[in-house]
């Protein structure tokens, strides 16, 4: 299957999910991994696992996580990328059909690098809050630092 987006990128390959358990009970893990995937003609692999950990010492649902990417560009230039990144319900969680109404703070780290080139390292130093359809982060602060160069 072939996907036109609005930005002109075009995407096919398949992108296989398992459960192993019910997505709401404690310790699913779900996992998600491409299969001959591509973006405008790059090769794109990939895996994201989420691991529901069930609800914290303030009795919010929360899970972990885990993302990995490879990506393949022209004349042998090779972006990897991975996160690890906790995600807490603050609201709706008991609205489970309902999405529009979730809200989340998430903690992170992150790397990108690129093979004989630059790269990044991310960090949150305050949870991220992100509501869902909001399209943007409402606050938190995340450290972010190019890589080769100091940092302050």
């Amino acid at each position: 299957m072939t996907c036109d987006y609005n930005d002109e990128k075009q995407s096919r390959g398949k992108i296989i999910t398992t459960f192993t358990g019910s997505f709401c009970a404690t310790g699913t893990l779900s996992a998600h991994t491409t299969e001959n995937s591509n973006e405008n003609n790059h090769l794109v692999e990939g895996a994201i696992s989420v691991n529901n950990m069930g609800t914290n010492r303030n009795s919010k649902p929360h899970c972990n996580v885990h993302r990995m990417a490879l990506l393949n560009y022209p004349l042998g230039k090779i972006v990897t990328y991975t996160s690890t990144r906790a995600r807490t319900f603050v609201n709706g969680s008991n609205t489970q059909r309902f999405f529009m109404d979730d809200e989340n703070d998430v903690t992170r780290t992150a790397k990108a690098e690129v093979v004989n080139g630059a790269g990044y390292y991310a960090e949150t130093t305050e949870s991220l809050n992100v509501k869902d359809g909001c399209g943007f982060i409402r606050k938190g602060k995340l450290f972010f630092a190019p890589a080769f160069y100091p940092t302050y």
